[in-house]
């Protein structure tokens, strides 16, 4: 039986899977999510004491919709976006892609990677652009508290920011992949416990 040992390339090394480019970015990732599990706990006792002070004594917190809809639900829902992706927890039919070449799934989704990446880096530095604004004018929201409009806008542009380098991250190891035939140097889209149906067709 031949085996044959295949030589680790710098490119790999560095964007593959644990290399030192998704260590770091999943370090941040990683962080920005124990953040956001202490502010879902924040959000679910904010809710709970607004609904107790709200039915037991008429006098809700002013503040709780505003804080949750503009800040808390938004950084919950948008920051995570990118570790999403990375661990395939995105929406996406996995059928076809456990079916496909090696080299034809590393092709699409470079492809698809690539396209999405100026999409969401034009929206981050457009809504970065837009909290700049709205702090140095000092503009804020409407209502009984004046909730500065340049927070949100920033978490928002924080969330894009992020994804658009994890995708960028992924479309380039999926392209050294490509080029190199080396699948373990790619990181995958698919969930993390799926292993795809490799065919030898295209490789």
């Amino acid at each position: 039986m031949n085996t044959t040992t295949e030589k680790r390339r710098p490119g790999s090394e560095m964007l593959g899977p644990d290399g030192p480019v998704d260590r770091l970015i999943s370090v941040v990732e990683r962080g920005m999510l124990w953040v956001l599990c202490g502010v879902l706990f924040f959000m679910m006792v904010l809710i709970s004491g607004d609904a107790i002070a709200r039915y037991s004594m008429n006098r809700p917190f002013v503040f709780t919709v505003d804080l949750v809809t503009l800040y808390l639900l938004p950084a919950t829902m948008l920051l995570p976006a990118g570790m999403v992706l990375r661990h395939g927890g995105q929406i996406g039919v996995d059928l076809f892609a456990m079916m496909m070449p090696r080299r034809l799934y590393s092709l699409l989704v470079c492809l698809g990677m690539l396209a999405a990446v100026p999409v969401f880096w034009t929206m981050t530095t457009s809504i970065t652009k837009l909290a700049r604004d709205s702090w140095s004018q000092n503009l804020v929201a409407t209502g009984l508290v004046p909730w500065p409009i340049w927070s949100e806008q920033a978490i928002v542009a924080l969330a894009m920011g992020l994804f658009t380098l994890r995708a960028l991250h992924i479309a380039l190891s999926q392209l050294i992949a490509l080029v190199t035939g080396n699948e373990k140097a790619a990181i995958s889209i698919l969930p993390d416990d799926d292993e795809r149906e490799i065919t030898e067709e295209a490789v």
